[in-house]
């Protein structure tokens, strides 16, 4: 009865300790089980003494095995989560650097935006009413320059953050004059 609560209570620990938990109740049952068999040798059985100690002999070598196999299975796992780390965080590098492009895109036609209305309160306060039209024409046109030079600044980036993060995208070659 002894053994039984001793085991009960082990295996209540057995979340906290794990897999060493059941190396050490073996080799503590082990080690009880000696005590017969010292016992068995003093009574002169020797021939029931070989066959406990044969057991015991397997049951080390299960416990090896078992060990072995445990150890090789928590390699395996943490190299697994290492490659995925790896990959994560290569993966992350490279949408921080596309989030550092737009948001440095739309700071710029912010500031574009900021420009142009600027330029068009300027020029509507400074030239009469009969000009309006030509204010908004010119106005018009600067944003349109404007934008095609966002679009050139987001392939340029788009192309930039597609070969890595922060890299240089590849140079096009030019045909020789």
């Amino acid at each position: 009865m002894e053994e039984l609560t001793t085991l009960q209570q082990a295996l209540k620990l057995a979340p906290i300790l794990g897999p060493w938990l059941g190396i050490a109740v073996l080799v503590a049952m082990l080690l009880k089980s000696f005590h017969p068999i010292l016992q068995l040798r003093r009574e002169g059985a020797d021939n029931e003494a070989g066959r406990l100690i044969a057991r015991v002999s397997g049951l080390e070598e299960i416990c090896e095995k078992l060990h072995r196999q445990a150890t090789e299975d928590r390699q395996r796992f943490e190299d697994k989560l290492e490659s995925q780390r790896i990959l994560y965080e290569g993966k992350l590098e490279v949408e921080r650097a596309r989030h550092d492009a737009s948001e440095a895109l739309n700071r710029h036609k912010i500031r574009n935006l900021e420009q142009c209305l600027t330029a068009f309160f300027w020029l509507a306060e400074k030239l009469p009413a009969t000009e309006m039209p030509r204010i908004v024409s010119d106005i018009r046109k600067m944003r349109t320059d404007q934008q095609v030079a966002e679009d050139a600044e987001k392939a340029l980036m788009m192309g930039t953050s597609m070969h890595g993060a922060g890299g240089a995208p590849e140079p096009v070659p030019t045909p020789a004059p």
